[in-house]
């Protein structure tokens, strides 16, 4: 669904996308503010999608730190278990 803007000239306008939005800039204001638009709108973009990239290993790394800590148990169970082994086979 779009959105609708009432511009300051009283013009209304409907924007579906980024690209209508970019023809708005460009009708009203001109190509360079409609490029100097796109430009920081794609450094924003790259920056989300940076963040969600960096949120996504910490919880892979998080993730891994569980399966570590669980097999570390593992291994003191089974350490404990073989020593238990040993004293009763002295």
């Amino acid at each position: 669904m779009g959105q609708v803007m009432k511009l300051a000239n009283g013009s209304i306008e409907t924007i579906l996308n980024e690209r209508d939005f970019e023809d708005i800039l460009d009708k009203y204001l001109g190509s360079e503010a409609a490029d100097y638009w796109h430009e920081h709108f794609e450094d924003y973009d790259e920056a989300i999608s940076k963040a969600e990239d960096y949120e996504d290993k910490c919880l892979r790394v998080e993730e891994l730190e569980r399966e570590k800590a669980e097999l570390e148990d593992r291994i003191t169970d089974l350490e404990n278990k073989l020593e238990e082994l040993q004293h009763e086979n002295g």
